[in-house]
């Protein structure tokens, strides 16, 4: 059956683009193809093995999501309430307007990326730490 999945998805799609050009069915059967991966796990092992690395180290996994939520939280509100007050209009309604967006800003920063640069001078501050 897993060889079934692994080639049956591609080849509906490829009828189905064929009679009628594709449609919202052959959108859904291309991303099926991906089930061909299912079939190289019989011979790698590599979803296993990374389910097993998982459980072994789930307690270091766990307090590193812990300890970056918490994180992430700290830093969203005290930039919300460096921000609040931004002359800018753009950084003070658009991008901190509220804890929330507050929050989806701040995970684009941890990450490295800087699409805003026009913080105050305390934001600054905290964002450099």
């Amino acid at each position: 059956i897993v060889d079934f999945i692994a080639w049956a998805p591609g080849l509906l799609h490829f009828i189905l683009c064929a009679a009628n050009g594709g449609d919202n069915v052959s959108e859904w059967l291309c991303a099926a193809c991906v089930l061909r991966l299912v079939k190289l796990e019989r011979y790698l092992h590599s979803f296993r093995d990374i389910w097993a690395i998982t459980c072994k180290h789930a307690g270091i996994l766990m307090t590193t999501l812990v300890l970056s939520s918490m994180l992430w939280m700290l830093f969203s509100c005290l930039l919300y309430a460096t921000e609040k007050h931004n002359p800018d209009p753009e950084m003070n309604d658009e991008v901190y307007g509220s804890v929330w967006r507050g929050m989806w800003t701040e995970i684009i920063n941890l990450h490295g990326e800087w699409p805003w640069a026009d913080f105050t001078a305390a934001g600054k501050g905290i964002s450099t730490f």
